[in-house]
């Protein structure tokens, strides 16, 4: 996105900053939605520390406090998740600082990351 936003000129971004600003307001808190199952939102709230892997909701979730590079998750599109965690995990993807991303999604079952991708795609509208 750094690249795509550099070559917009100012009358563009403000048209952008327009229609993202008059979108409806998004739901941030994807476990307000009972369909998550448990070790899914367990994995989101608390990770799981036997396989070394830190809860997703300590970088992805907003106010977070986790590395300024790290997106808001909610309401990303599934397929999208899907794909990028697939990337992480084979290191085709490796625009993560440090190779957390990397490191942790090389540990997520391809079912984890399936949940996971539901998880954050619940509440898109």
């Amino acid at each position: 996105m750094t690249d795509i936003a550099k070559a917009l000129d100012e009358n563009t971004l403000a048209d952008v900053a327009a229609y993202y600003a008059a979108r409806p307001q998004r739901n941030l808190d994807p476990t307000t939605l009972a369909e998550s199952p448990p070790a899914i939102v367990r994995l989101v709230e608390l990770g799981d520390p036997s396989r070394n892997i830190p809860p997703c909701a300590a970088c992805h979730r907003p106010g977070s406090g986790g590395p300024i590079e790290a997106p808001i998750l909610s309401e990303q599109g599934r397929d999208y998740l899907v794909l990028q965690l697939k990337m992480y995990a084979s290191g085709d993807r490796r625009n993560d600082v440090y190779g957390r991303m990397r490191t942790i999604a090389s540990r997520l079952t391809p079912a984890e990351i399936d949940g996971l991708a539901a998880y954050y795609r619940a509440g898109f509208r």
